[in-house]
């Protein structure tokens, strides 16, 4: 889980390395949420949130 990352921060995914900034770009907007993370003194806050699945695609199939 990532929270609150800089914009250049460089993520490694399956795929290869790539800026933070670049791979939120590619987030169909369908996928990003804007949940209330809480009230303070300002009243309530939200933040976009997707999740993102950085991990490496298997090849091939699976046994039964």
């Amino acid at each position: 889980m990532v929270a609150g990352t800089r914009c250049s921060a460089e993520v490694t995914t399956g795929a290869a390395k790539s800026r933070a900034d670049a791979l939120a770009a590619k987030v169909p907007e369908r996928a990003w949420q804007k949940p209330s993370t809480g009230a303070d003194v300002m009243g309530y806050r939200f933040d976009d949130r997707a999740v993102i699945d950085l991990t490496e695609p298997r090849t091939g199939g699976h046994r039964q």
